[in-house]
């Protein structure tokens, strides 16, 4: 799990490729792996081989990873020599040993570190994109506000003319309405005394 997401961080340049070469160059790395570890290592390796230099790549493909857990004869040869050969008792081979297992753990700290990191950026980036997409809708409606007032501005002349005149119109009925209640009334006032006057001739 450790060394794909180190391919990948290397491959999107959070990690230093060549931190991940030193790793996968050092002949120790085979030691302890099982054959089926090695060979999902070798093949997350070819998945990722571009990403190194063509030097890189033609060290790779003859490296103790390849030799060991490659595919054919030469690879199961290698195989079963790593499952016959002795460990080794010399303290210099003890010590490149303890280094390389040094190192391993350290690339492991540091794809777990980074890892960490890139989840960091990732929900940031995303964060800020939501916040660029909520500032753009604001400013597409700020836009689309002042288009409508510009298209609004020169019509507000007539659009008040038009309320005046309107209004006038509403007052000048008003009035008629006035008048003519007043005239109504005045006219039933006078059949009402015509109608008393004639009653008192009458008697």
């Amino acid at each position: 799990v450790w060394f794909s997401k180190a391919c990948r961080l290397a491959g999107d340049g959070t990690m230093r490729v060549s931190q991940l070469f030193d790793v996968l160059a050092s002949p120790k790395i085979v030691d302890g792996l099982s054959e089926k570890i090695g060979r999902r290592m070798l093949n997350t390796l070819r998945k990722h081989m571009s990403m190194f230099s063509e030097k890189q790549q033609r060290y790779l493909s003859q490296s103790a990873l390849s030799a060991e857990f490659g595919e054919g004869s030469a690879g199961d040869e290698a195989a079963e020599a790593k499952k016959s050969r002795k460990p080794l008792a010399r303290s210099g081979d003890s010590d490149a040993a303890a280094r390389m297992e040094e190192m391993m753990a350290r690339c492991r700290d540091f794809v777990r570190e980074k890892a960490g990191t890139y989840e960091q950026r990732q929900r940031e980036a995303e964060e800020r994109e939501a916040l660029e997409r909520q500032q753009k809708e604001m400013e597409d409606r700020a836009r689309e506000w002042q288009q409508i007032a510009l298209w609004h501005g020169p019509l507000e002349p007539w659009e008040t003319a038009q309320m005046a005149e309107q209004d006038a119109r509403a007052q000048q009925r008003s009035r008629e309405m006035d008048a003519a209640r007043k005239q109504a009334e005045m006219r039933l006032d006078y059949e009402r005394k015509e109608r008393e006057r004639r009653r008192e001739e009458e008697e």
